[in-house]
């Protein structure tokens, strides 16, 4: 049956018999059934609907919008680059050429279909062109995920939320410093940790529990990233004691659970006689460790604290002979690997307290000692100065978590703020 409608028609006593897949044209004198040709032609628009026997030929085929098709009948050698849309007009793919010889069909679907080596499947689930090797199936583009992060910078318990659409997340935890006894010649606390964790794969709506380690005059707290299980944990920098004029620095902050890279935190510096406060441990770095406090070896030497390496922080100097508080450790920041941390400046015989070491990767300096106090550890993670004659120990600073999602997003190196 043929159903038409419209005015300009003629010629209709001469239409040939009907040939299945074909289309009616006229070029003027003769009306005939014709396939469609593109050969050398700029076609487009919006084809809809089930339309049966298209050939392409080999030429370049561009901007396609593919939405749950199937392409049949491309001949081999055929130069396909499109740029794959959804149907909201939201890139999946990107722009620019693929570059695909064609040897068959595309197969458009959520499932994986039976295949053989140059095989191109459409992953409606994935939402991503893959190709076999003739044993399993490799991504050609995938779908570009949005940026985006989540910080938690206060101390405390939290839930994370994974947004829609986000299938890998990456993490950074850093562990609390550590804090200083009040007291003559109180050791330093030691650095809190720093781990990372890249491409967790989720779920959109599933939740990660998320803990941020506290910083104190006490131990640091560690801080925790965990998902379906799986934990990635910084670790808090240890406490420094008073210990009838030895006490011991605090422990530097180690990772643990499931980690890609990170370091270890600073010790805290020890005051072996009474020679000056002595400084905090710096924060963990990407690749590297926080560096040591300084623990002063004689009266009257200045004492700096010790480099931090791999983006570490710097661990603080040493205060004066004289009642000086130790300056706290650097922290560490949370957007990536950057310059390490120098350590800070000590003091020799004098009032004067030693200066807290610089921040590593972004991260802020630890805080000089003030008179005979150790001085507070910098954000995020630095470990706390020690303290002389009468002085208070330092605190802590406190950790954090930062998560982070989109293409090509991953720690160290590539988690700058969106």
């Amino acid at each position: 049956n043929l159903s038409v409608s419209g005015t300009n028609l003629s010629d209709l006593a001469n239409v040939p018999a009907l040939d299945s897949g074909k289309f009616l044209t006229n070029d003027g004198t003769n009306t005939s059934w014709a396939t469609v040709d593109v050969t050398g032609a700029s076609v487009g628009g919006d084809v809809t609907g089930t339309v049966s026997n298209i050939q392409i030929a080999a030429n370049a085929v561009t901007d396609t919008e593919l939405n749950s098709a199937k392409l049949n009948g491309i001949a081999s050698g055929a130069e396909v680059n499109p740029s794959f849309k959804t149907v909201q007009g939201n890139s999946i793919l990107g722009t620019g050429d693929i570059n695909i010889t064609v040897d068959d069909e595309i197969v458009v679907s959520s499932s994986a279909p039976s295949h053989s080596a140059g095989q191109l499947w459409f992953d409606t689930a994935a939402e991503g062109l893959k190709v076999s090797d003739g044993t399993s199936w490799n991504f050609v583009y995938e779908k570009a995920e949005l940026a985006g992060n989540q910080e938690y910078t206060s101390p405390g318990a939290y839930t994370f939320t994974v947004p829609s659409e986000i299938t890998k997340i990456s993490v950074v935890c850093v562990g609390a410093g550590g804090g200083a006894d009040n007291g003559n010649s109180s050791g330093g606390g030691g650095g809190g940790a720093l781990a990372y964790r890249n491409d967790i794969t989720v779920t959109a709506g599933s939740t990660a529990s998320v803990t941020v380690g506290q910083g104190s005059r006490a131990a640091g707290a560690s801080s925790t990233f965990t998902y379906g299980g799986v934990s990635t944990t910084a670790g808090g920098g240890g406490k420094g004691y008073v210990s009838g004029g030895n006490g011991p620095g605090g422990a530097a902050g180690v990772s643990s659970g499931t980690t890609d890279g990170g370091g270890n935190g600073g010790v805290g510096g020890t005051d072996p006689a009474n020679y000056g406060g002595p400084g905090g441990g710096g924060a963990g770095g990407y690749s590297g460790n926080g560096g040591a406090g300084a623990s002063p070896v004689a009266s009257g030497n200045a004492t700096s604290g010790n480099a931090g390496s791999g983006g570490g922080a710097g661990g603080g100097g040493k205060g004066g002979g004289n009642e000086g508080g130790g300056g706290a450790g650097g922290g560490v920041g949370l957007y990536g690997i950057g310059a390490s941390g120098n350590g800070g400046g000590g003091q020799a015989t004098n009032v004067n307290p030693g200066s807290g070491g610089d921040g590593g990767s972004g991260g802020n300096a630890g805080n000089n000692g003030s008179g005979g106090s150790g001085g507070t550890g910098g954000l995020y993670g630095g470990g706390a100065g020690g303290a002389q004659s009468t002085g208070s120990g330092g605190s802590g600073a406190s950790g954090a978590v930062r998560v982070i999602w989109g293409t090509g997003r991953s720690f160290p190196s590539t988690a700058t703020q969106v």
